[in-house]
């Protein structure tokens, strides 16, 4: 059975969504842990590196010793 609206292909790229709005959201409210977390679980499912170093929700991530390499190169789960 296919849910409408979503197919098989998309859902990593909706569950990426979901998982970066989580990561956006902790950024904001001071919580960098629980960010990062959200940011390596939105990478796994395929978030591009490209598009989190230029968004301005995680600003406040930038320099933080544990962002700067996920978003630098390529990094293991």
């Amino acid at each position: 059975m296919n849910c409408k609206g979503i197919g098989k292909g998309e859902f990593p790229q909706e569950l990426a969504k979901v998982y970066l709005t989580f990561a956006e959201v902790y950024a904001q409210a001071g919580m960098k842990t629980q960010a990062i977390v959200y940011l390596r679980k939105a990478l796994s499912v395929g978030q591009r590196r490209q598009q989190l170093q230029q968004n301005p929700q995680l600003a406040a991530l930038r320099g933080d010793p544990e962002f700067e390499p996920i978003v630098a190169t390529r990094h293991k789960m």
